[in-house]
């Protein structure tokens, strides 16, 4: 039997970790419930900003002319943007599949880093050279089906005196498995929150598609980031100078999820790693300057950067919970109707970010897989921890419509 004092720790670290999880879930409802009170933004009705629309694509012939011929039909004055395809050390067609859907292509063909991040930073500094002038960049990625209004809304927002605009990324193929259904859930309720964060003047994340950046930004922060998550690097670039980034939910661009965990892992573990190195650079730093500015955004994005995921959330305690069953005693440790509270307040959570989206029933039924991506992320975030060498840059297969007319 554990002496008393090891009771005493095991009980306290016990209590905190119920602690940690209850605030946690406080700040992401204090989110979802600002989110449902956000206010409806119409579209502009007279458009007057002209629009660089970039996609940065390495080797994208399967997905790049569906993309291209729905931009295409984008219902704003086809004088007022242009399409722009990086063709980033591409081997296959998707220079010319771009050219004959009325892109204009720039391909790069140099040495160097590899993704996205390395991509943009290529191409935005010719872009904004560009006699057009454009006051606007937005950014898809290469399979991105993209609503016919989401420059409209764009424009609006601009009007309005936002710099940088997150528009509403969702995921488009939830019906292909459970994996794509767990992350359409995933990407409901990182939508919702930066909804809520939105309406409460602080600072959407940027989620690397759908993206929009007002022109004085790019000069005054050129894109130059170097981490494997060049979205989040960014947008903690941008808040240390203080300045948020808008979500707009009315620009929907919906993406989609690879059908399996193999092709995802990869991916994850990119993410994963990108994300821990961005925490490090910038969390302490954003809430220095948070507090000594008194600037709310910066301490929230501190909070964002090093808040546990939702699946570490479960899994702390889940752990927490069995080892709370297994104490002699436990007056220190929460009780057991403050334990089914806070169960209950973890399991609805994102029920009630996919009532609020009016999700179809196949994606409630996905929950029950939560135990098995739960398990598989945790054994991937291990996993990337483990190894000491970055996780190189690999492109993640396409499950997208294979062929269009422009073909």
């Amino acid at each position: 039997m554990p002496s008393l004092d090891l009771l005493a720790v095991i009980s306290w670290l016990i209590t905190l970790t119920f602690a940690l999880t209850a605030a946690a879930l406080i700040y992401c409802y204090t989110l979802t419930v600002a989110a449902l009170c956000a206010p409806h933004r119409p579209a502009s009705a007279d458009p007057t900003h002209r629009f660089a629309v970039l996609i940065a694509a390495r080797n994208e012939e399967v997905s790049i002319g569906n993309t291209l011929a729905q931009l295409q039909r984008q219902d704003y004055p086809r004088h007022l943007f242009t399409i722009f395809v990086g063709a980033d050390n591409c081997s296959d067609r998707t220079a010319e599949i771009a050219r004959r859907a009325g892109a204009t292509c720039l391909e790069r063909n140099e040495a160097g880093p590899r993704g996205k991040g390395a991509a943009l930073t290529w191409l935005l500094p010719r872009i904004l050279a560009a006699p057009e002038g454009y006051d606007a960049v937005v950014v898809f990625d290469a399979d991105t089906h993209v609503d016919p209004g989401f420059l409209r809304v764009m424009d609006a927002m601009l009007r309005d005196g936002h710099q940088v605009i997150q528009g509403n990324h969702v995921i488009a193929n939830p019906e292909r498995g459970w994996f794509p259904a767990i992350m359409y859930t995933a990407f409901v309720l990182d939508n919702l929150r930066n909804l809520g964060r939105s309406t409460l003047g602080l600072s959407s994340k940027l989620m690397g598609d759908a993206m929009c950046f007002a022109r004085a930004v790019l000069e005054r922060h050129p894109w130059r980031t170097a981490s494997q998550t060049e979205d989040a690097e960014y947008w903690a670039t941008l808040l240390l100078d203080d300045i948020r980034v808008a979500f707009a939910p009315h620009a929907i661009a919906r993406g989609n999820m690879v059908t399996s965990l193999r092709l995802a892992q990869h991916q994850r573990a990119r993410w994963m790693r990108g994300r821990a190195s961005v925490t490090r650079r910038f969390a302490v730093r954003l809430l220095r300057t948070g507090v000594g500015r008194f600037s709310w955004r910066q301490i929230d994005a501190a909070v964002e950067l090093a808040m546990p995921s939702y699946s570490t959330l479960l899994v702390l305690s889940a752990i927490a919970t069995a080892v709370w069953a297994l104490l002699p005693q436990r007056a220190a440790t929460p009780s057991a109707h403050g334990l089914a509270a806070l169960w209950s307040a973890l399991i609805l959570y994102p029920v009630v970010g996919l009532v609020r989206e009016r999700a179809p029933l196949h994606v409630y039924r996905s929950l029950a897989y939560t135990p098995a991506y739960v398990a598989w992320r945790s054994l991937l975030r291990l996993w990337v921890g483990a190894r000491w060498r970055p996780t190189p840059w690999v492109r993640t297969p396409r499950t997208g419509p294979r062929r269009t007319d422009l073909e």
